[in-house]
């Protein structure tokens, strides 16, 4: 088990360092394709980027998963394949073999070392996540005892009427530096106490109108899903640019909505930086599920977007550009999801002379398939003793086994990538064969995995088997 949940978090990690800058460039050159649309689809498709960046590695995951049996909850199975009409060359093409992976040789220390490693990490992240949350809802607490004065109080509600934004809490506060909102149920809106005696009334309306704009835009619930996507890829360089980009492109997209809502595009930014003159970020504090007026640390480039002259498409464009960007992404990124990196242990050869010997998996502290194989001339060669018929749960899980056994012969062996693939059959009738694959978990022990005869396309659950025994021989159980 502990192996298996390590060769995962290997096998994901592996992919995330190649795929999350592939996504990166291709988020890029849409994010070109929709330069003049608004900043809210842009903000979309780096959102976009970010979950893809997140999840495509997960695809390299399929062949280390088990399928579940989609036929009833048990069945009967015996250990005998269709009968061909094509050779056995055509074999290759039914095994689940991923045509463009590549297998990645570590010690077996190494890959549950960096394993413990991640999960140490984001379970650290996780924790400075509950502690935000939690710093946040105490600055939620202490502030309802401090309104706004009555003046500025009509002031945010005149621009709450505008939004048709109801029920949002105006409150003030001596431990944050800047205006910041939270809370999606019952959103909040809290301003630094030490600048409320000095800003004027447009100030005030377009700060006001800013932070109205996160909420309409929801943006408080997406910043904790952004923040649960990164999660997992945040040890990545560009995947920290990519939530970098996500806070810049909400931002700008606020100032569109919050501009809209002012006399000029160029009075809402004198406002900004009217704003920003009289407090001090660095004092804000540390609430970062909170959503501040300044939290992408682009200020300048804010203003510089507020006024320079913009020529946007109009809507119907926009969401086309939109859609056809969001389609290149998503094309793109299933173009690279078949190429992918596994994590194999490294204390064995992945080649014949590797899986030499005599092999035995039990049920039940009951030998039920033994395999003893050789290499002779290049070729692996050998005999498969095992049970007759078996029985299975849904769950693929082994539920009996017949006391009656046969031996069939390895009829044909190869290798793709760290995993034998085998083609068994009985002497006297080679037509009906059964298809089978042998992984090595250590220099000792495997998995031999049958393929369903009734489905091509599923699977058996791996069954544990052991070398009993180095040599060939008849008689090594």
């Amino acid at each position: 088990m502990i192996d298996a949940v390590s060769r995962v978090i290997g096998t994901y990690l592996a992919n995330a360092l190649w795929e999350v800058p592939v996504v990166f460039v291709i988020a890029i050159v849409c994010c070109y394709l929709l330069r003049r649309t608004s900043w809210a689809y842009r903000h979309l498709l780096w959102i976009g980027a970010l979950a893809l960046s997140a999840l495509l590695p997960l695809y390299a995951l399929r062949g280390q998963t088990s399928r579940k049996d989609s036929q009833s909850p048990s069945q009967a199975q015996t250990v005998q394949g269709p009968n061909p009409s094509k050779s056995i060359d055509g074999i290759r093409n039914s095994f689940p073999v991923k045509g463009f992976s590549q297998p990645i040789p570590f010690h077996r220390l190494v890959i549950l070392t960096f394993a413990g490693l991640y999960l140490l990490y984001v379970l650290y992240r996780l924790a400075g996540l509950g502690i935000a949350l939690h710093r946040t809802e105490r600055l939620r607490k202490s502030a309802r005892n401090r309104p706004v004065p009555d003046i500025l109080a009509r002031v945010a509600e005149n621009c709450a009427t505008t939004w048709a934004i109801h029920g949002v809490s105006v409150f003030s506060s001596a431990v944050t530096g800047s205006p910041m909102t939270f809370g999606f149920r019952r959103p909040v809106l809290i301003l630094p106490e030490t600048i409320l005696g000095d800003v004027s009334k447009e100030d005030f309306a377009a700060v006001v109108h800013h932070e109205l704009a996160h909420i309409r835009r929801g943006d408080y619930l997406l910043n904790v899903v952004c923040y649960l996507l990164h999660l997992p890829i945040s040890f990545h360089p560009l995947a920290t640019l990519m939530k970098a980009r996500i806070d810049e492109t909400r931002e700008m997209a606020c100032d569109e909505l919050a501009a809209a809502r002012s006399p000029s595009r160029a009075a809402y930014a004198r406002s900004l930086l009217n704003f920003a003159e009289s407090i001090c970020p660095a004092s804000r504090g540390r609430f970062d599920q909170a959503l501040g007026l300044f939290d992408s640390n682009s200020l300048e480039d804010r203003v510089l977007n507020l006024l320079k002259p913009t020529k946007l498409v109009g809507a119907v464009w926009s969401r086309v550009l939109a859609v056809v960007g969001c389609g290149l992404m998503v094309a793109g990124c299933l173009t690279i999801a078949p190429f992918s990196f596994q994590f194999v242990h490294a204390g064995f050869r992945s080649d014949f002379r590797s899986f030499e010997g005599a092999w035995e998996g039990q049920f039940q502290g009951r030998t039920f398939v033994v395999l003893n194989l050789k290499e002779q001339d290049g070729k692996l060669v050998g005999i498969c003793t095992h049970a007759i018929r078996f029985e299975e749960n849904s769950q693929g899980e082994l539920t009996h086994v017949d006391d009656q056994s046969r031996e069939d012969e390895i009829l044909d062996a190869r290798m793709s990538g760290s995993k034998l693939l085998l083609t068994i059959a009985h002497s006297s009738d080679e037509e009906k064969w059964v298809r089978a694959t042998v992984e090595l978990t250590t220099r000792r022990e495997g998995e031999f995995q049958l393929m369903n005869p009734a489905s091509k396309d599923s699977l058996s659950r791996p069954w544990r088997i052991t070398r009993i025994s180095e040599s060939f021989g008849r008689n090594a159980q």
